[in-house]
C-alpha cells in the first residue's frame, strides 16, 4: 500500500522555513485524515496504512526530520502540562460532582481553551472511532515511527520544553498521589498507613528528589548534560508499593463495606499511578520502553478526549468494583439479595 504524504511534507518544510510563522495544524490533520482506516476496526487496513506512513519518512530524504521538527513546534504552541496531568483522569472534586458536570455538558458543552494542547488532540483524531484504529496498530509499527524521527539531534531547545513541561505534571501527579493517600476513607480502609511511613507520601520524596537530580544532569545553562540520566527505580518501586496498598483496600472493602467514595478514589488514584509511570517512561526508559510508551500515550489521551465528558464512562469506571463486592456480598447473605416481588426488592436496600 502506498500512501502520497510528500505533499504534506512540503508544506511543513515551507512553514518551517518561516520562523516567526504561527504553524498551521491543518496540515497535520490531514495527515491524520490520509492514514485514517476506512474501518477502525480491520487491523489489516489499519496497519498496512500506518506501515505506508512509516514507510513514506524513509523515502523522503528530509520527511522525518521535517515531522519532528513540525510537531514539537506545533506542540510546544501550545499549553500542555494539562494535558499531561489531567486529561483521562477523574477529577479530585467527587463521583457526584463530575456526574453533574457531565450531565450538564450535554445541554451546556464546557467551554474550550483553544490554547490546550487537547483541543488540538480532539481537532486532529475528530472522529471518535480514533481510538480503535490507534489501539489496534502494532507495537513494532509505534516502535518503527518514533524510532524514525527520534534519530534526529536537532530540536533541542523544543525537545527541553516539551521534556519540561512533562516534569511539571510528573510532580502534580506524585503531590496528588500523596494528597490521596492522606484522605479518611483510605486511613479507615487501611489504618496501618497511621502506623508506618505511607508510600504515598515516599513515592512523593522519592520523586521530587529524582526531579531535582535529573534537572542538575540535564540543564547547564544552554547546553544540554551527557551524563546518564538519575535511576527513577526507586520511585517505580513505591509506585508499585502504593498498587500493594491500593489490593489491600480493594480486599478490605470485602470487611469494611464499599462506598462509593472509595471506589471513586480507587479508580483515581491507579489512574494517576498509570500516568505518572507512563510519563516518567517516557522521560528516562530507553529507547523500547520511551517510543512504545509514547504510542500508549497517543492512544490514551485520544480516548480521554471522548471518555471524559462521558457519563456512560464515568458510571463504568467506578460500578465495576460495587458490583463485584455486591456480588460477593450476595453470595455470602444468600436470600437477602433474592426478591421475588416489589416490596422485597426494596427490602434489600435496608
Amino acid at each position: 500500500m502506498h500512501i502520497n504524504l510528500s505533499d504534506l511534507y512540503i508544506q511543513m518544510q515551507q512553514q518551517l522555513d518561516q520562523t516567526q510563522a504561527v504553524l498551521d495544524e491543518h496540515i497535520i490533520i490531514e495527515l491524520i485524515n490520509r492514514i485514517r482506516p476506512s474501518d477502525s476496526k480491520d487491523q489489516d487496513e489499519i496497519n498496512d496504512k500506518f506501515e505506508a506512513f512509516v514507510e513514506s519518512l524513509l523515502i523522503g530524504p528530509n520527511a522525518a526530520n521535517t515531522l519532528q521538527s513540525f510537531l514539537l513546534r506545533l506542540i510546544n504552541q501550545y499549553k500542555q502540562t494539562s494535558l499531561y496531568a489531567d486529561s483521562g483522569i477523574l477529577s479530585l472534586d467527587g463521583f457526584w460532582n463530575q456526574l453533574v458536570k457531565r450531565l450538564g455538558a450535554h445541554f451546556l458543552p464546557l467551554i474550550q481553551d483553544d490554547h490546550d494542547l487537547s483541543t488540538l488532540i480532539g481537532k486532529v483524531f475528530h472522529q471518535r472511532s480514533d481510538k480503535y484504529w490507534l489501539n489496534a496498530i502494532d507495537e513494532k509499527h509505534w516502535y518503527a515511527l518514533f524510532e524514525i524521527i527520534g534519530q534526529s539531534n536537532s530540536n533541542i531547545d523544543e525537545k527541553r520544553a516539551i521534556q519540561d513541561q512533562m516534569i511539571k505534571a510528573i510532580t502534580v501527579l506524585s503531590y496528588r498521589i500523596s494528597g490521596i493517600g492522606l484522605y479518611p476513607e483510605f486511613i479507615n480502609a487501611q489504618p496501618e498507613l497511621t502506623e508506618y511511613e505511607s508510600p504515598f507520601l515516599v513515592q512523593n520524596r522519592e520523586v521530587i528528589d529524582f526531579i531535582e537530580k535529573f534537572k542538575k544532569q540535564h540543564y547547564t545553562g544552554h547546553e544540554v548534560a551527557v551524563l546518564e540520566p538519575p535511576d527513577a527505580s526507586q520511585a517505580f518501586v513505591m509506585f508499585e508499593q502504593c498498587r500493594e496498598v491500593v489490593l489491600k483496600i480493594r480486599r478490605a472493602t470485602k470487611r469494611i463495606g464499599v462506598s462509593l467514595s472509595l471506589t471513586y478514589l480507587l479508580s483515581l488514584l491507579e489512574q494517576c499511578l498509570d500516568r505518572i509511570e507512563l510519563l516518567l517512561n517516557i522521560v528516562v526508559g530507553d529507547a523500547q520502553i520511551r517510543y512504545l510508551s509514547l504510542g500508549e500515550f497517543l492512544e490514551d489521551i485520544t480516548e480521554a478526549h471522548y471518555s471524559e465528558k462521558s457519563v456512560r464512562s464515568l458510571m463504568t469506571t467506578n460500578s465495576e468494583l460495587i458490583a463485584l463486592q455486591v456480588t460477593e456480598s450476595a453470595s455470602r447473605t444468600g436470600e437477602h439479595y433474592v426478591s421475588t416481588d416489589k416490596k422485597g426488592f426494596f427490602e434489600m436496600y435496608r
